[in-house]
């Protein structure tokens, strides 16, 4: 029988010991909010109800981002490249697209520009850029290739339930985004809409 890893974080190579702190601070918070309900009643962890295709080459990237993505309430589909994500968007609507920028034969980058130029302008899909080191000039050269926003690696679950709070419009006046993007950038960015996948 297949082992069930059960991930919350991760934490990417080279180790700094301000990012394992933080990281453990956010794990254990995040583990405390889940025993203890809300005064009001309600799941300490919002739920999204959201089709997410999560295109990316390494299977452990893979199941870290699908386990978090479950846990906000989320219906995951999985690509390993670029190819294979064209295919799948082709075939169905995704709420929104978490592409890695770095896979090999077509990455990220070159699978937007095909996606762009393949769907209708009516029914534009909301890709996410995922990569792996947030350095100077991502930000500007995935919105270039058509991609909506960006999210470095590595992040927390609770870092995620707060980007898709904020890309869904859920909390009511929020408009900081997680990579705090200037307010020019947001305002481009399209509303998900809450739809199952046809």
């Amino acid at each position: 029988p297949a082992t069930v890893v059960h991930v919350d974080a991760w934490v990417s190579y080279p180790l700094r010991s301000r990012a394992i702190a933080r990281t453990l601070a956010d794990v254990t918070r995040l583990e405390r909010s889940e025993v203890r309900p809300s005064k009001s009643g309600r799941p300490a962890i919002q739920q999204f109800d959201l089709d997410v295709l999560v295109a990316d080459d390494d299977p452990v990237g893979q199941l870290v981002v699908r386990k978090m993505l479950h846990r906000l309430g989320c219906r995951v589909r999985l690509a390993s490249d670029g190819s294979e994500a064209i295919r799948l968007i082709g075939a169905r609507r995704y709420d929104l697209v978490f592409m890695d920028c770095e896979m090999p034969l077509l990455n990220g980058f070159q699978a937007t520009a095909q996606i762009r130029g393949q769907e209708p302008a009516t029914a534009r899909t909301t890709i996410v850029a995922v990569t792996a080191h947030a350095m100077p000039g991502d930000r500007e050269r995935c919105l270039a290739a058509g991609m909506d926003d960006h999210l470095s690696k590595p992040f927390t679950l609770s870092r995620l339930e707060t980007f898709l709070a904020r890309v869904t419009d859920r909390v009511a006046g929020d408009t900081e985004s997680v990579e705090r993007f200037d307010a020019t950038a947001l305002e481009t960015l399209p509303a998900l809409d809450s739809r199952r996948a046809s």
